[in-house]
């Protein structure tokens, strides 16, 4: 394998996951969609309008949140007591998702570098390897535009193995997603309404 090999390989790999990441994510929307067309109890064409006219992901979880939560059932006392095992379900998916938004800000605006992992280094000097390009390591990062801001850097760089841990996070809280549509959503308000009532 030539040197320009290796590193395209490495680099097809790592856009790969990236790739994974963003499915998942229309994913993780197609179900939030489909859970706030239902909980509002209003034609799809209507849902469609609300849902897609709340800019930012973020936003759109927070008007979920508040709609699936108004047809939940409601603590029995209106002071100390405890939500509906229904809606400690529901907030349990809705912060996985919560949880996954700050990679998903990465992912979305941190450009692409790559560097050489430190055994390479290690490997070269002992005179076991040459070729720099087999330990190719690609990574998104902040920009050092971005780190003058000096605010909100929690990580200056995603790995693959964290595209791999936020793709699996995704789809486990897709596959939750899903059984509360089936299982609490679509039992307690019916299905979504297709058409405009006449």
């Amino acid at each position: 394998m030539t040197d320009e090999d290796a590193f395209k390989r490495n680099s097809d790999k790592f856009h790969m996951f990236i790739g994974y990441c963003i499915a998942e994510w229309a994913n993780i929307e197609r179900q939030l969609f489909r859970i706030c067309w239902t909980a509002s109890r209003c034609p799809k064409h209507q849902a469609s309008i609300i849902y897609f006219r709340t800019p930012t992901i973020d936003a759109r979880l927070s008007l979920v949140k508040e709609l699936v939560e108004s047809v939940l059932p409601k603590p029995e006392r209106k002071s100390g007591g405890h939500p509906h095992e229904t809606v400690v379900r529901w907030r349990d998916v809705e912060s996985a998702i919560r949880d996954e938004l700050s990679v998903r800000r990465r992912v979305a605006h941190f450009p692409t570098t790559f560097r050489y992992d430190t055994e390479a280094g290690e490997l070269i000097r002992a005179g076991e390897s040459t070729d720099l390009y087999e330990y190719t390591v690609f990574e998104l990062y902040m920009s050092p535009d971005e780190q003058l801001r000096e605010r909100g850097i929690e990580k200056l760089t995603v790995a693959q193995h964290d595209l791999d841990a936020h793709f699996r996070n995704l789809s486990q809280a897709a596959r939750q997603l899903d059984s509360f549509f089936h299982v609490v959503l679509k039992k307690r308000v019916g299905e979504p309404l297709e058409t405009q009532p006449q």
